[in-house]
C-alpha cells in the first residue's frame, strides 16, 4: 500500500490496526479501586455493538486523535462489508491540526480516499465525533476561520 508517498506492506497495516484496537478495547473498560487499593475491573462495560450496513454496502469506521496544535494527529479507519467481513485498515498521521474537529475530519477525510482508492463505492461512514456527523448533515455550520 501506497499512502502519503510512503511504501507499506499490508500486513504491517493490519498488525498496527489490530494493535490499536487492542489498546483501544483495553482503554474503554473502567478500571475501579478495590478497599486494598489494587485496581479492578469493573462489572459494568458500556459498548456500542457494531452494526452492518445492507447488503451491497460498506461501512467505514473510522477516528482520529487531537493532542495540541505542535503534535500531528493519528487517524485510522476499519472496513468491513455486510456480512462483517473485513475488508482493510489502516492508520497515518495527519498534518497538524487546530482542535479535535480537524483531527477527525482529516481522519474522515484520509478514509474517503482510501475507500475511493479501493473502489469502494457504496459505503456508510461511521465516526464517534457529534460535530462531524452535524456538519456533514447541515444541522450545524462550522463558522471557526482560525
Amino acid at each position: 500500500m501506497i499512502f502519503q508517498q510512503k511504501l507499506t506492506h499490508w500486513r504491517h497495516s493490519l498488525k498496527a490496526a489490530y494493535c490499536d484496537t487492542k489498546e483501544w478495547m483495553e482503554a474503554q473498560q473502567y478500571l475501579e479501586v478495590d478497599q486494598s487499593g489494587q485496581p479492578r475491573r469493573s462489572q459494568i462495560s458500556k459498548r456500542n455493538n457494531w452494526k452492518r450496513p445492507e447488503s451491497g454496502l460498506v461501512k467505514c469506521n473510522y477516528d482520529g486523535s487531537f493532542y495540541n496544535i505542535n503534535t500531528p494527529a493519528q487517524a485510522g479507519w476499519l472496513i468491513r462489508d455486510s456480512m462483517g467481513v473485513f475488508k482493510g485498515a489502516g492508520q497515518f498521521k495527519t498534518r497538524k491540526p487546530h482542535n479535535a474537529l480537524e483531527s477527525e475530519l482529516q481522519a474522515l477525510l484520509g478514509a474517503m480516499m482510501v475507500c475511493w482508492s479501493q473502489r469502494h463505492t457504496k459505503v456508510i461512514f461511521e465516526g464517534d465525533n457529534a460535530n462531524v456527523i452535524n456538519l456533514a448533515k447541515r444541522r450545524t455550520k462550522n463558522i471557526d476561520t482560525t
